[in-house]
């Protein structure tokens, strides 16, 4: 065993964007961070303007930057505890703006040692024609590639042409993509796992399961 591995970071992701933002924790962190008590502007979450526009806005700001730091300190936490054991620390972590508006998605990869982004292959599939437009915000192999730069990995690892429908594409189809990825930084592919089934109705299954 060489090291160890964290998929994509999702909690909200399926929600437009809804993140799980609470712990028994938090309250007291953020006021630590940003030296004030979060409760008196929690309407603001339900859109109501707390002490005028500009003060809700810096509570936004200051909530988001507190839940940022609890991100980057758990990879942090996490790449020392993988350390500990002698393993390497590879994960998708470092999907900036939407739809993850508080993670600093550069920060984020320079916390572990193998940044890892993500692409989808557009096969006119309804998810690969989604996945493909959220690239106009948060492109993650540029900014894994960036972060490796940054903090000085080695290695830009990405997961690749997720969700190709198996033995309906060939492999001569996924070229293109994979150059272009490689290109933008990626210097290891990892293709994903519907790239490597026979679709079928009982791998489809599988893969949802």
């Amino acid at each position: 065993l060489k090291g160890a591995f964290l998929d994509s970071h999702e909690i909200g992701a399926a929600a437009f964007g809804i993140q799980g933002t609470w712990t028994d924790g938090f309250r007291e962190t953020f006021r630590k961070q940003s030296g004030y008590d979060l409760v008196p502007y929690l309407p603001a979450m339900a859109r109501r303007v707390v002490d005028g526009r500009r003060q809700t806005n810096r509570f936004f700001w200051d909530y988001r930057r507190a839940l940022a730091q609890c991100y980057l300190d758990f990879y942090a936490r996490i790449t020392e505890r993988a350390h500990r054991d002698g393993l390497v620390m590879r994960a998708e972590n470092g999907y900036g703006s939407y739809p993850f508006p508080h993670i600093d998605g550069l920060a984020a990869y320079g916390r572990v040692d193998e940044p890892m982004a993500e692409f989808w292959f557009n096969d006119g599939s309804p998810w690969g024609v989604v996945m493909k437009q959220h690239y106009g915000y948060v492109d993650s192999v540029r900014t894994a590639a960036s972060a490796a730069r940054i903090y000085g990995k080695p290695l830009v690892v990405a997961e690749s042409l997720t969700i190709v429908d198996g033995t309906r594409h060939p492999p001569a189809a996924w070229k293109a993509e994979l150059d272009a990825q490689f290109a933008n930084g990626m210097n290891a592919a990892m293709i994903h796992l519907w790239s490597c089934l026979l679709y079928t109705s009982d791998a489809a299954d599988e893969e949802d399961s």
